[in-house]
């Protein structure tokens, strides 16, 4: 394990959108060197590696565009989620989905939102106990 430069090509769509360089552990298994990016293991040659993002026709610019005007709460929610990512040296952040989204990261981001808004229904009612909240998660399948 060693820590040194790496460089990063953001590819979108199969061009080069991004590149940066950042210091980065690096590790070793039976396959090669690698670095963690986004819970997966990226494979490196010559000190970089590529991100590979699929756009297709539905995430347009004008789509990549309306994320980054959402509500900071629902990008903080779509982050921990892991299913929004940006470009590190980006200001401000030019938030898109994850090329690694996968189904988990989509049922993660439903849930932190759900659970955000059954936080709100429970501290709705001033006097007494509200059960809004109760029937958001009943509605929706979330138990805690």
């Amino acid at each position: 394990m060693t820590k040194r430069k790496i460089t990063t090509r953001v590819v979108v769509d199969g061009n080069v959108d991004h590149t940066f360089t950042l210091m980065r552990q690096v590790y070793i298994d039976d396959r090669g060197e690698y670095v963690n990016c986004n819970r997966n293991r990226k494979y490196i040659a010559n000190d970089s590696f590529d991100i590979v993002y699929t756009t297709g026709k539905s995430l347009t610019v004008q789509w990549r565009e309306r994320w980054n005007r959402m509500n900071k709460r629902i990008i903080e929610l779509g982050l921990k989620a892991h299913l929004l990512n940006y470009i590190d040296n980006e200001t401000p952040p030019n938030y898109f989905v994850s090329g690694y989204a996968d189904q988990q990261e989509v049922i993660d981001f439903a849930q932190f939102i759900i659970q955000e808004c059954v936080a709100i229904a429970d501290h709705s009612v001033e006097n007494g106990k509200s059960i809004i909240g109760e029937r958001i998660k009943q509605h929706f399948g979330i138990e805690e």
